[in-house]
């Protein structure tokens, strides 16, 4: 006869948990120009197709920001509407969406941005927890959608134009971003509002056990001044801030002093592949997360055990006081003492021995048997009723008589 093989079970140390609606959600949100690509997105190709290079174009907007207090950003896409005209004076024959778009199809990125979105995933799915990506940048919103990696995001918000509906030609902008109100997406984000107009949505009051995203769930990666007050809002929420820089960039950009000045967690070189800096940092938050929240059910398991406990010492309380004045009522001082006995010490609620002091007090006939137990068992829980009240401490039965109203 020969033997049968055995199949062998294979067991893993990991729990998964399949239902993935119960996972986790962190937010990983990035800045767009020298965070995931190593210039600003004009730079490639719309710029040199104006016949202008970066460093006339950039000063000219500078120019015409300073002298007519123009925003910056505001000030950029002006320019780029009118630099773009190919005749005539008027907002008419400039720049479509479908240029915009294949613009963005010329944008560099950092080493490994194009793996890391399935790379970063990957360590994700493993400790049970969803990631979203989302672009907050002053950069074009046109552009960024015809990037390679546009598909990527949960949501991008940029900088973006309102195009006319006869002619495709950008005529205004739809939507501004700068530094300052960047925050305004942490937030969205954070409560689960992703539509750019929904003001009532971003301000309404919400719980924060009821956000979707809570700010502990969420990193934010940029390079520079302009993400500062998103950086800022992040870690001071619990979050996570990371800087990043160019890795040719020996002076590691403005990493030194975001650091010092406590606007980021940690640096790293822009480089977005397997086991670099970068890769490393955001797992170990992943994990750090993850546990976090393991210890977070434990909590959570262990408060409602602690509650269900109190609310179960109190039904025993009252039990518990209607045996005594059933003993009261029927003049048993033996069982009375027997129920004081046996039960009194195990109860631990301040309120709890208040009103079994309180109980022995209320009756004229009984009055001196129970307050004579009392005194000699339980003065210190006596002195407690009392403390709890803000009264002196029990000197002799008639005093105490009128130490508690009714």
């Amino acid at each position: 006869m020969t033997k049968k093989n055995k199949k062998t079970k294979k067991y893993t140390s990991k729990k998964i948990i399949l239902d993935r609606s119960k996972w986790p959600i962190v937010a990983i949100c990035y800045d767009f120009d020298k965070t995931l690509s190593p210039k600003n997105m004009q730079e490639y190709s719309f710029i040199p197709d104006l016949g202008m290079n970066e460093t006339e174009f950039w000063g000219q907007n500078g120019k015409f920001s300073k002298e007519n207090k123009v925003d910056q950003i505001l000030s950029y896409m002006y320019m780029m509407i009118r630099k773009s005209e190919k005749g005539g004076d008027t907002f008419n024959n400039t720049i479509t969406k479908t240029d915009l778009n294949k613009y963005g199809k010329s944008i560099e990125l950092f080493p490994g941005v194009t793996t890391w979105f399935s790379q970063i995933e990957k360590i994700a799915d493993g400790l049970c927890i969803k990631i979203e990506h989302y672009i907050i940048s002053a950069g074009i919103k046109e552009m960024i959608e015809g990037s390679s990696i546009a598909t990527k995001f949960e949501h991008i918000y940029a900088s973006s134009f309102v195009f006319d509906k006869k002619f495709k030609y950008a005529i205004w902008p739809s939507q501004v971003i700068n530094g300052t109100n960047k925050t305004q997406f942490i937030f969205r984000i954070n409560k689960g509002c992703l539509n750019e107009i929904d003001e009532e949505g971003l301000n309404k009051s919400m719980a924060q056990e009821q956000r979707r995203i809570p700010f502990s769930h969420m990193i934010y990666i940029g390079d520079s001044e302009t993400d500062i007050p998103c950086m800022t809002v992040v870690k001071r929420n619990g979050g996570y801030s990371i800087g990043v820089y160019n890795p040719e960039d020996i002076t590691k950009g403005k990493s030194f002093e975001l650091l010092r000045d406590n606007r980021i967690n940690f640096f790293a070189p822009a480089d977005y592949r397997k086991d670099k800096d970068l890769f490393t940092i955001v797992q170990l938050i992943f994990k750090k997360i993850f546990y976090e929240d393991k210890i977070g059910n434990v909590q959570q398991i262990q408060g409602k055990e602690v509650t269900e406990y109190f609310d179960m010492t109190k039904f025993n309380t009252v039990i518990l006081m209607l045996n005594i004045k059933e003993a009261m009522d029927l003049k048993n001082m033996n069982e009375l003492d027997g129920i004081l006995s046996g039960k009194l010490e195990n109860l631990y609620l301040e309120g709890a021995k208040f009103r079994l002091y309180k109980m022995a007090t209320f009756s004229e006939n009984y009055n001196h048997m129970l307050l004579n137990i009392f005194k000699e068992k339980y003065s210190d829980l006596f002195n407690e009723a009392l403390q709890v009240l803000g009264k002196e401490k029990l000197k002799d039965e008639r005093q105490s008589d009128c130490y508690l109203p009714d």
